[in-house]
């Protein structure tokens, strides 16, 4: 043995340099028929702890590996053997080796688990506690323990610590995440884990409560309450004792933590192990007794308390803070128990408020405790010291989020404490929101990362989970039912689904389910004067914040992809404080209009009569522009001053918008419910402060006049004059634009803010839909400001806006993209019998005259440069081209959109055309619509012309500078191809409803000549790609709508596109693209394009005197392009989530409509589709998977049905015949990889059903085949399997039909396989059966 001693300690040595040699030799010991004796020979006699760590694993593998073997009492005394090696020599071990030993405990526990009786767990749990009472007894020293059969003396570690490790390990192996691979069976697991819980897991939780009650009461014993008198004594514990109680406490409270991390649920053969631990847990009733009790956990809170608050000597602060935290993870776990342990209403509502006094307690402690270490420290060291204090508050947040989730409002509302309680944690929300700002300000020269420090630091972090906490409470059904705070019983008038009394809470002023009723009414009262103060801090910690950043950003470059993820963060954040402003809008309002509206010397957002920062920002606006003065007369103009100023508004008007508005994108929002009910009870407003009608003129000297009234007297009036206060602020910028587009001082970031209120607005307050309300009732007063002229003079002064800002500031895109927003608004909601109001304005006739005069300008242009062509006597085009670059055309002011970039202006052609065809039947609509298209049609014309010069200039010789030049001019044609094709991309996802077909008739007229130039551009790229979005636009808006002429010009423009897409881009990836979707656009595109002409065959709305295309004229042209793009999807592309999604749609959407087709495909082509097809049922997303299987079955039937008519009425071969004769195993290899799917992947129950047809359908195709698989996996499968899965095999097909045969005699054609919907039903029930019992049997783990 000594030499087997030495041979495993030389191979641990050669780990180092030569691990794979010498993990060689260590696996081949395990399977040493003396590997028992070495291992232990090792373990009991080595000084490497490498030696002990790979001895152990030894051992287990080779204990396992004759398990069956090995007789009752053999299993038992290894058993033993590990538990005296620990309890005698324990300290002898390294940490890593102790833990390895743990693990092969409690694996041979469970090996063995079931043959054990219950006598012998009885045993090892009594011996377990007999060792616990040692420890209670206070024999502390070397003693004899016995544990499990096994007997020694020695110095062994702490009882109540080896104890809990014990069963620390028994339960973490027997658990379904953290249990150690053992080669057998899930079932085994499955099992295990099962019996486990039946017997076992209680009695750990038996001894591991006792054993907490033990460690509290002896921590309490030498501790003193923090903040005592005996704070020095506490403080005094050292050495050994320390190091004992506080290994004991560490030790209790792991065992606890992972008991009740217990997943009830066990092993779901369907599914794979969660590791995640369930939100909530809900313990059987038999758990009861251990863990309602309210003293054992009070004591423990005061432990957690005393530890926290001193420090001990000898022990490292990294220590301190583990074990705080993990006494914060048991406390939040026992924040999350539910279910039959509450026998009632009452006990849960005890044990919640035992939970939620403490935890707010502590959280306002710690928050104190942070707040008072920072007196008299400089400015330097405080954010260091309340960093200490952060882990600690984010965590005590979050276990007030789960008492507050898990007890919700209706529990929590009838405690006694309940106000102190919502006071004390906006306090606490309140503070957090200060020291953020006090970091901000302290942060805001120093270099780093301020984002890290300030917007993501500690105190933000806890003050979110706190908004999320307010959240719940706010979001409970029936607290919004009194509308804004004024306790009343007001009608429901609200919108559908949320007024209206219906469902939610009791409006006679009590609510309850199931437990104790609370008085809603009083409820909603202590939230609401709890809360507005935090709305209100919130409000100016995130000016402060914004403006900080603001004033950096003029000196530190910012990444735009993080500024981007940021501002999605505070996007959450501003939508959670909207919610709990909404308890109280009309003090939400006043706080804002204060902050927005004061005037100068009134306070403002940072005290000091600073006054709101509209007027601030009238000033710096309206005197001295952009110049940097100084600060004289109090105003900072600065250009770090500028940012801040102009961030402050920007943050403060979004708030605004979230306040007043939800935003559901895509759907038209409706009114909060709070805010209009207190409409409802609002007096009339007669006198709307928006100024519709102010003048555009550049010459206009209008100033914005902010107001500075008192408060109004109604709610209605106070919501219209802050908002309205917007509109003129956005009417003042747009002044500032027109009279210097360039002036440095003004904000595009600003002005996009304004212009997203404007539409939030337009759709919830100026445009609403009535439908969003009961009984189509809207709010008087609201109705008083927005309906009959004073609305049209609102839809009026909001175009007006939009346009304004798209004519004269079309350098800016973002501005551009929000002025379009706001026109979507405007015209494409809002209708009524005369169509949307928008289309009734003057400003309406504006847009479409400047629509006009481009034409006309158009046609100008194109005069003279045929005149000058003319008179310069055939100049080349080179030379026309760079007349064209040196001398651009004049535009003038009120054409100024004609500059957006092309990608831009086509969304404002899709805005303005669908306002056009908004209206059915209009008579006003083809002109309107000519108005609009025609600088289009003109400049693709003269477009054409342009082409058509180019190449007979190319056809001419010339030098080389003018081959250079003409050169030049092809690619700037090209790229003026791509610009118009982007126009006609945006007018293509217009909507047409009026009735006309005026849109298809427009844009068939323009497809011909369109793709042709394109065509003429195939080898620029970026040509071709924007006539393919075009063409991907127009048709999947309109394909199904299109008559037989309009659908065949577009199916020939598309094959004349896809054949010149193929010859010259085939495949094409851009390599300066930003993301991997920009890299595969035109892959993309293209398939896109392909899957919206496939929905022609079967969703077709065109009139019938249209006529219908033809039967293969769609297919023709979507599978010229399938073909070309099927070798180009390789397994890296198909990876890439959405061009496999759209490849494997349409491959699912091609075989279901076009099977023969499918099937007809060259046989290398077809079988790169299926070979990427049976890619994508393995993928893990459940939608390709589902698509993949669906084309599978959709092939798979085919042949099926071929065959059987083939067999039924004689004839040749049939389906994919072709194909399994050049590829035999075809058929029986998708079977076996479904079948080995089905047994095998992880999770399988999102595809289950699919793969059941898939399966069926291959089966029917060949069953001798399937069952010839079928016996050859068998035949692989060890004795103790084999008959097991045979009769589930046996089963199975039992759910297949029967082949059908012909009748005797040939008289006729039999009937064919059985494939209804009964069959595949009762085969997807069978499938699911064989997958649940096969699959725990199959998988090892």
């Amino acid at each position: 043995m000594d030499a087997a001693l030495q041979h495993v300690e030389h191979t641990c040595a050669l780990l180092q340099s030569d691990p794979m040699g010498a993990g060689q030799i260590l696996l081949a010991l395990r399977s040493d028929p003396e590997a028992v004796s070495i291992a232990r020979h090792v373990l009991e006699h080595s000084t490497m702890p490498a030696a002990h760590f790979h001895a152990t694993g030894i051992l287990q593998a080779a204990l396992l590996g004759r398990w069956t073997e090995l007789p009752l009492d053999e299993r038992a005394a290894a058993r033993n053997y590990l538990a005296t090696l620990l309890l005698t020599h324990g300290d002898r071990y390294a940490s890593f080796v102790t833990s390895q030993l743990l693990q092969t405990f409690a694996v041979l526990w469970k090996r063995g688990w079931a043959e054990e009786g219950a006598e012998g767990k009885t045993r090892f749990f009594q011996q377990v506690q007999a060792l616990t009472q040692q420890a209670k007894q206070g024999q502390d020293h070397h003693h004899q323990q016995n544990c499990n059969g096994g007997a020694a003396e020695g110095a062994g570690q702490d009882e109540i610590v080896l104890a809990s490790k014990f069963i620390l390990a028994l339960v973490g192996e027997f658990s379904t995440a953290k249990s150690a691979a053992l080669g057998l069976p899930l079932e085994f697991h499955r099992q295990a884990h099962k019996a486990f819980e039946t017997y076992g897991l209680l009695p750990c939780l038996e001894l591991g409560i006792g054993m907490m009650a033990d460690v509290v009461d002896g921590v309490l014993g030498v501790t003193t309450p923090a903040g005592g008198e005996g704070g020095a004594a506490a403080a005094a514990i050292a050495g050994e004792r320390a190091e004992l109680i506080l290994g004991r406490l560490d030790a209790v409270v792991q065992l606890c933590v992972e008991i009740l991390s217990w997943d009830f649920g066990g092993f779901d053969p369907l599914h794979e192990p969660s590791s995640t631990a369930p939100s909530f847990i809900s313990p059987p009733i038999t758990w009861r007794p251990f863990l309602l009790k309210l003293e054992l956990f009070e004591a423990l809170i005061e432990v957690y308390i005393r530890i926290r608050s001193f420090r001990i000597s000898g022990v490292h602060q990294r220590e301190q803070e583990a074990r705080t935290h993990a006494l914060r993870q048991l406390l939040t776990q026992l924040a999350s128990l539910q279910g039959p342990i509450f026998p009632n209403g009452q006990e849960r509502g005890l044990y919640a408020a035992f939970l939620v006094r403490a935890g707010v307690e502590l959280l306002s402690q710690s928050m104190e405790g942070a707040m008072a270490a920072v007196g008299g420290v400089s400015a330097a060291g405080r954010a260091e010291e309340m960093e200490k204090f952060g882990p600690e508050i984010v965590a005590l947040a979050s276990f007030l989020q789960v008492c507050v989730s898990n007890f919700r409002l209706p529990v929590l509302a009838t405690f006694s404490f309940f106000p102190d309680f919502c006071r004390r944690l906006s306090e606490v929300a309140c503070r957090l929101l200060s020291v953020t700002a006090g970091m901000a300000l302290e942060f805001r020269g120093a270099d780093g990362d301020w984002t890290e420090v300030c917007e993501e630091g500690w105190a933000m972090e806890a003050f979110e989970v706190l908004l999320e906490t307010w959240g719940v409470m706010v979001g409970e059904p029936g607290l919004d039912l009194l509308g804004g705070g004024g306790g009343d019983n007001s009608p429901p008038l609200g919108p559908v689904g949320v007024g209206g009394g219906e469902g939610g809470g009791k409006l006679d002023g009590s609510y309850g389910k199931g437990g104790r009723e609370y008085d809603v009414v009083a409820t909603r009262r202590v939230i609401v004067e709890a809360a507005t103060p935090m709305y209100q801090a919130y409000q100016t910690c995130r000016v402060t914040l914004s403006r900080v950043e603001a004033a950096r950003s003029v000196a530190v470059e910012e990444d735009e992809d993080e500024v981007a993820i940021a501002e999605m963060g505070t996007q959450e954040q501003v939508t959670g404080v909207a919610a709990i402003g909404r308890l109280a809008p009309a003090t939400a309002l006043a706080f804002l209009k204060h902050l927005l509206l004061d005037p100068p010397g009134e306070g403002g957002t940072e005290g000091g009569g600073k006054g709101g920062c509209f007027p601030r920002l009238h000033l710096l606006l309206t005197a001295g522009g952009g110049e940097e003065v100084g600060s004289g007369e109090g105003m900072d103009r600065s250009s770090t001053g500028v940012a801040a100023l102009m961030e402050e508004v920007r943050v403060l008007v979004q708030g605004l918008g979230f306040l007043i508005a939800d935003d559901f994108s895509g759907e038209q929002p409706a009114i909060p419910e709070s805010i209009h009910r207190l409409c409802f009870q609002s007096s009339s407003y007669s006198s709307p402060p928006l100024l519709a009608s102010s003048s555009l003129s550049s010459s206009s000297t209008s100033s914005l006049s902010f107001s500075s009234s008192p408060s109004p007297e109604s709610t209605s009036a106070l919501l219209l004059e802050t908002c309205g206060q917007v509109h003129l602020l956005a009417t003042f910028l747009l002044q500032r634009v027109i009279h210097d587009p360039n002036d440095p001082i003004l904000s595009p970031y600003l002005t996009e803010a304004v212009l997203w209120f404007l539409t939030r607005w337009a759709r919830t307050y100026v445009l609403p839909d009535t439908r969003l309300y009961r009984n189509g009732i809207l709010a008087p007063s609201l109705l008083q400001a927005f309906g009959g002229e004073a609305g049209q003079q609102q839809v009026d002064g909001l175009l007006r806006l939009a346009w304004g800002f798209l004519t004269h500031w079309h350098s800016e895109s973002d501005v551009a993209e929000a002025a379009i927003g706001l026109l979507r608004a405007v015209l494409l909601v809002g209708g009524g019998a005369s169509g949307p109001a928008a289309l009734r304005c003057d400003t309406w006739k504006v847009i479409l005259a400047a629509m006009e005069a481009e034409g006309a300008m158009l046609l100008q242009q194109q005069s003279q440069q045929q005149q000058q062509h003319q008179d310069g006597h055939g100049y080349g085009h080179g030379q026309l081209h760079q007349q064209q670059q040196q001398h651009p055309p004049h535009i003038p002011p009120e054409l100024g959109y004609i500059r957006l970039r092309p990608n831009v202006r086509g969304e404002l052609l899709e805005v303005i055309v669908g306002g056009v065809l908004s209206h059915e039947n209009d008579p006003e609509a083809p002109r309107a619509l000519m108005q609009v298209a025609n600088p289009l049609e003109t400049r693709l014309q003269h477009l054409l012309l342009k082409l058509s010069s180019a190449a007979a200039t190319a056809s001419m010789k010339g030098n080389a500078t003018a081959a250079t030049a003409a050169a030049r001019a092809r690619a700037a044609l090209a790229q003026e191809v791509g610009e118009v094709a982007g126009l006609y991309a945006g007018l293509a996802k217009a909507v047409d409803h009026s009735g006309q077909a005026l849109l298809a008739c427009l844009v068939t007229r323009a497809l011909e000549p369109l793709v042709g130039a394109a065509t003429q551009c195939g080898p620029y790229p970026e040509t071709m790609h924007a006539v393919l979005e075009f063409l991907r636009n127009y048709a999947e808006v309109h394909i199904s709508s299109l008559g037989a002429e309009a659908t065949m010009a577009l199916l020939t423009a598309a094959g004349q596109a896809l054949k010149a897409y193929a010859a010259h881009n085939l495949g094409r990836t851009r390599k300066d693209a930003n993301s991997k979707e920009e890299a595969v656009a035109d892959m993309l595109c293209v398939l896109e394009l392909l899957s919206y002409l496939a929905t022609k065959d079967f969703i077709d709305f065109s009139a019938e005197h249209e006529g219908k295309v033809a039967a293969d004229a769609v297919a023709d042209v979507v599978f010229f392009g399938l073909e070309r793009m099927i070798p180009l999807m390789t397994e890296e592309y198909l990876d890439f989530p959405p061009l496999g999604k759209q490849y494997f749609t349409l491959v699912n959407s091609m075989v279901s409509t076009y099977t023969g087709r499918v099937a007809l495909l060259p046989h290398p082509l077809f079988m790169q589709l299926v070979q990427s097809v049976m890619f994508g049922v393995q993928r893990p997303d459940s939608e390709i998977a589902r698509d993949s299987l669906r084309a599978l079955a959709g092939l798979a039937s085919f042949h099926a049905k071929a065959c059987q008519e083939a067999q039924n009425g004689g004839g040749g071969r049939a389906g994919l015949g072709v194909h399994v004769a050049a590829h035999p195993g075809l058929l029986s290899d998708c079977m076996h990889k479904l079948l080995h799917m089905v047994v095998y992947e992880g999770s399988i129950w999102d595809r289950l059903d699919a793969a059941s047809s898939a399966l069926l359908a291959l089966v029917l195709c060949d069953r001798d085949a399937f069952l010839r698989m079928v016996h050859g996996i068998l035949e692989q499968q060890p004795p103790g399997v084999k008959g097991r899965l045979r009769h589930e095999f046996e089963e199975m097909v039992k759910a297949i039909p029967p082949p059908q045969v012909p009748p005797a005699g040939g008289g006729g054609k039999g009937r064919g396989m059985i494939t209804d919907r009964q069959t595949k039903l009762a085969f997807r029930d069978r499938l699911k059966e064989f997958a649940k019992r096969v699959r725990p049997f199959m998988q090892m783990r």
